[in-house]
């Protein structure tokens, strides 16, 4: 697959807006990596297949299953940590917005740099590069196909789950045991939820656009919660 040049224009402009605002240095290098591995994912490995539909075609359809993908998320990870953890059971179902809220980094006083960065463009950057470089990689080595039925496919969206989870420890600290991870409800969560994404991009037959607007929903709700 050839990059589409639309997506290229939003991948390199948000690798300048995070060097231009140079935010926490972390997370600055973090993400500037995520974004050099999409790039040279796409371009060194034409097989991939997963892609970002940057049409006008199905936008509302996109819209309303990424919505509603959000929906069942906050139920299943709800019911989840009601199964693992008892000391979870006097929380609220809204409270899984809260756990989001742990592991999402803001701009310290800038709302506006908040919602733009890591509600906008940080899923874009995420999704590209977690549910769709990583995850086709990882496919095309095991000679796995993504589908909803095949064992060997959900071992692969574990793994990127995991992935995706690991880079959100930042906000929470490393833990030092897989049990510490089951009993820290917001990586928990995290984990979840990108298990979730791997599946809406099955679901939506490979194409990204559906799981981008689930995470900027769950993001600027999330922001929306830290910042209250």
């Amino acid at each position: 697959m050839t990059l589409p040049n639309r997506s290229l224009t939003i991948i390199l402009g948000s690798l300048l807006i995070f060097l231009l605002v140079n935010f926490r240095h972390e997370l600055s290098a973090t993400y500037s990596l995520l974004l050099v591995f999409t790039l040279l994912g796409l371009i060194l490995d034409p097989k991939v297949s997963i892609q970002v539909n940057t049409s006008r075609s199905n936008l509302l359809q996109d819209i309303i299953i990424g919505v509603m993908s959000l929906a069942v998320f906050y139920v299943a990870a709800y019911l989840v940590i009601q199964v693992l953890q008892t000391a979870a059971l006097s929380l609220g179902l809204l409270s899984i917005v809260s756990l989001m809220a742990e592991v999402q980094p803001v701009f310290a006083g800038n709302t506006f740099l908040s919602f733009v960065v890591f509600g906008l463009l940080v899923p874009i950057i995420e999704n590209l590069f977690f549910f769709g470089v990583l995850m086709e990689f990882i496919a095309d080595k095991s000679n796995t196909i993504l589908t909803l039925k095949n064992y060997k496919a959900h071992l692969i969206y574990t793994i990127v789950a995991f992935l995706f989870m690991f880079i959100h420890i930042t906000a929470k600290g490393i833990p030092q045991s897989i049990g510490q991870i089951i009993n820290e409800p917001s990586l928990l969560v995290t984990f979840i939820f990108g298990y979730m994404s791997c599946m809406v991009v099955v679901i939506s037959k490979k194409q990204l656009r559906p799981s981008i607007f689930m995470h900027q929903v769950a993001n600027i709700l999330a922001i929306i919660k830290r910042g209250g």
